[in-house]
């Protein structure tokens, strides 16, 4: 669906670090349809990721050698100095002050109690993916953390979600609707640092999964049916872990 904006709360960007970026475009060109114009330098070579002339999602070349080539995702907000003050109260911090972005909006980076980074943007021009919930856009984020209990307290209060489910998983919800979900980490990824994943639409999950291995990437967990309809875990031509879903 087009989404013209998002009220605060909502998921509403991903975006990725790549350290090979003609080997990432042309891997998400391929598998979601995108069209990844050059970058402004003005904003470090930052692309957007377009889905039929509506944005979908970012790219960012690799800057720093220390920096971690994964997705991000993003949650709207109405203040992100706001946000900030509650994630610190909560015992979380910043990875960087809150900063403008051009014209476009104030991005903040935060890091919750448990380790996890996760991102807020406060818009203003740019007021985040233009299409979602689609084949080829971002549909879903999940975290996967170590503190299921203490996570689901936490972003309830930063956000106001409210959550539901079982130690096997859990959904946010925001006015009701489902926005996001969380599950406990698994013992094989004991010793790494939580993180949101981010998911992207796809019209048919096993066509999906070898394209994605015919462009240079690896399916880690294969086609896998769920409730919500059918995903898989995979890893672009540069190893950076995303997952696809065919809703129900």
């Amino acid at each position: 669906m087009i989404v013209a904006s998002y009220k605060p709360g909502s998921p509403c960007w991903s975006d990725l670090i790549s350290a090979n970026m003609e080997k990432t475009t042309a891997l998400y060109s391929g598998l979601f349809g995108w069209a990844v114009p050059e970058g402004d330098e003005a904003f470090g070579g930052y692309r957007n990721a377009t889905l039929n002339g509506s944005s979908a999602a970012g790219m960012m070349p690799k800057m720093d050698p220390q920096q971690f080539e994964v997705w991000s995702t993003y949650v709207a907000v109405a203040d992100a100095n706001a946000t900030l003050g509650k994630v610190e109260a909560l015992g979380g911090s910043a990875m960087f002050p809150v900063m403008d972005v051009g014209d476009l909006g104030r991005m903040g980076v935060f890091i919750d109690p448990f380790g996890t980074v996760f991102g807020v943007w406060q818009p203003a021009i740019h007021t985040g993916a233009q299409v979602y919930g689609e084949p080829g856009a971002m549909t879903w984020i999940e975290l996967t953390t170590d503190n299921i209990e203490g996570s689901q307290q936490f972003y309830c209060d930063v956000f106001d979600w409210t959550a539901e489910g079982t130690d096997a998983y859990v959904e946010f919800a925001l006015d009701g609707n489902s926005i996001a979900g969380m599950m406990p980490k698994p013992e094989s990824m004991m010793g790494m640092p939580n993180f949101w994943g981010v998911y992207f639409e796809v019209e048919n999950i096993n066509d999906a999964a070898a394209k994605a291995t015919e462009l240079g990437g690896t399916v880690y967990v294969p086609p896998t049916k769920i409730d919500a309809g059918h995903f898989a875990v995979v890893a672009d031509s540069n190893g950076t872990m995303f997952n696809i879903m065919q809703a129900s």
